[in-house]
């Protein structure tokens, strides 16, 4: 989970982590709750972070706060190497801030010893309202918002979202009475 974010506002989960834990190594639980993929992080050529593994680890390397303002700066290179066998990550860095304790600019930076693709993944309760061609994102629950704009010196985007797990949840677990879970 290095440099992965969560983000609630007036008790709602607006960006969250996806998946269940039906039961400990549950395939779910396994083969994705704890997956990199699950997480509102980022996925390098498809691959997300080592789990399970003292050595996917990472780093605040700056914090600083002022009147206006928090910032915080994640570095997780290390964490995504574990499972980057073509591909030197010499960096892989988050920066957050959050500004008149209103609105959040999340910044990743990656450096590779060649090019990649960057996947970055936003997971929340309710579908997303997406603008391809504004590359904007909003997320609603319950009459809270999140309003994103995404950005990029020179990358192109492209938008995919679904509503299903990858792995399914064990159906012998699944509270379909929860409003929140997904409809298979």
């Amino acid at each position: 989970d290095q440099n992965a974010f969560i983000l609630n506002a007036w008790g709602k989960g607006l960006a969250i982590n996806s998946g269940y834990r039906e039961f400990h190594r549950s395939p779910h639980h396994k083969y994705y709750t704890r997956q990199t993929e699950s997480k509102n992080a980022v996925l390098i050529d498809v691959r997300g972070q080592g789990i399970q593994n003292e050595l996917a680890s990472g780093k605040i390397t700056q914090y600083q706060t002022g009147e206006r303002y928090t910032r915080a700066t994640g570095e997780a290179a290390t964490a995504y190497q574990l499972l980057q066998p073509r591909i030197k990550i010499d960096k892989a860095q988050r920066d957050i801030i959050f500004i008149d304790k209103r609105y959040f600019i999340i910044r990743d930076t990656l450096k590779t010893s060649k090019a990649t693709m960057a996947t970055w993944m936003l997971h929340a309760v309710n579908p997303m309202i997406v603008d391809a061609d504004a590359q904007k994102i909003l997320i609603e629950n319950d009459g809270v918002y999140l309003a994103t704009q995404l950005t990029s010196d020179n990358s192109k985007f492209s938008f995919r979202q679904w509503h299903q797990f990858p792995i399914p949840v064990d159906q012998k677990y699944a509270d379909e009475s929860d409003p929140d879970f997904p409809d298979y």
